[in-house]
């Protein structure tokens, strides 16, 4: 972690707005440890923490919209069927 704060790797919690460092293994330690409700995505160079809301039993993970679990669904093939 030290190197990390050498190099001024890292990210500010959207939440609680403190420093996380550690790339994403430190992230999500900083999620687990201070937001257990909430579920880190990281699009890109982005770093968010989301409200967990819907738990898709088919790829196992968190999303925060009916949308984006939907997206999965159909991806599985399982939409269905007008």
């Amino acid at each position: 972690m030290k190197h990390d704060m050498i190099n001024g790797i890292f990210r500010t919690c959207n939440i609680c707005d403190k420093r996380m460092y550690g790339g994403v293994a430190g992230y999500e330690e900083h999620g687990e440890t201070y937001h257990p409700d909430y579920f880190l995505q990281t699009p890109g160079q982005n770093v968010k923490f989301t409200k967990k809301a819907y738990w898709c039993a088919l790829d196992e993970k968190w999303y925060g919209a009916r949308l984006w679990m939907a997206r999965t669904i159909t991806a599985y093939g399982l939409a269905r069927e007008s």
